[in-house]
Order: structure tokens, then sequence, then C-alpha cells
């Protein structure tokens, strides 16, 4: 197994770096309570994990491991009390499915 950071928002440098890849573990997120820009976590959880499944189906990597938290368990609660890193959370796994 080989190690290689990336980016998940730079999605040319994914496409190279999983050329040949068999296997994808994708552990990337944005997992801190509060960010000035509320968009991070959507464009980090969402997107990123998008990105990633994307380059992964171009390289024919054959699997991907998605990384996700137990802080979605329990996701059937009401919408307005889980907060925006759960949500983006949620909506990523969604993807991952």
């Amino acid at each position: 197994m080989t190690l290689v950071p990336g980016d998940v928002s730079d999605r040319p440098a994914l496409a190279r770096l999983m050329e040949g890849a068999a296997t994808v573990f994708h552990l990337a997120g944005c997992a801190k309570p509060w960010t000035r820009d509320p968009a991070e976590f959507a464009q980090v959880n969402v997107l990123g994990t998008q990105h990633v499944l994307d380059a992964a189906r171009q390289a024919g990597a054959g699997r991907v491991v998605h990384t996700s938290t137990n802080l979605v368990e329990g996701a059937d609660r009401p919408e307005r009390i889980l907060t925006s890193y759960q949500r983006t959370k949620i909506t990523a796994e969604a993807a991952v499915q």
C-alpha cells in the first residue's frame, strides 16, 4: 500500500494520484465545530467526496473505502438540531451508497 496525500478540491490531481489504484481510502473531511465560511463543510465533505468517487471511477479503482463519523448515527432526529458537519456527512454518505 502506498500513502498518497491529495486535496479533494483538486480534481485533476486526484485523477493523477489514483491512476492504477485498486483501492482508494477517502479519509478527508472538514470536521470542526465552526468555520467562518459555512460552505466549507459542503465543499470538503460533499463535493470533495464526489470528486474522490469520480476520480476513483475514472481510474478504474475496484473499491473506495469511505471513512465517515459516528455523529451521523441517529440522523433521523429533526433537521434543526443537526450541525452543518452532520448534514454534510450524511449527504456524503448517501453519495457513497
